[in-house]
């Protein structure tokens, strides 16, 4: 296994990502947390904006949280269409995406 200073101090180690992965063990994850992000995004569609700075939809483990946000980020960068809410465009939006 190989490790990466992430730091820049001596003893202060983590595992690359990557090992765990090529290793054949599932990368850590928390699918609680990747569900409360995007339901906050939900209740308050403005929290996008600071999210998008910090967080990716590659960021997100379950490769449905990982449509969703995306789909979620191409909403809020896109113009709404006056005879469409959030809802109908998500939607449409996931549906193109097949």
């Amino acid at each position: 296994m190989s490790f990466t200073d992430i730091s820049g101090q001596p003893g202060a180690r983590q595992p690359s990502p990557d090992s765990a992965t090529s290793a054949g063990r599932e990368p850590p994850h928390d699918l609680l947390a990747e569900k409360a992000v995007l339901s906050a995004i939900l209740l308050d569609n403005a929290v996008i904006h600071s999210l998008v700075t910090e967080l990716g939809d590659q960021d997100f483990y379950h490769p449905a949280h990982r449509i969703l946000f995306a789909a979620m980020v191409a909403v809020s960068y896109t113009h709404l269409r006056a005879h469409e809410t959030r809802h109908d465009l998500v939607c449409r939006l996931l549906r193109e995406k097949k």
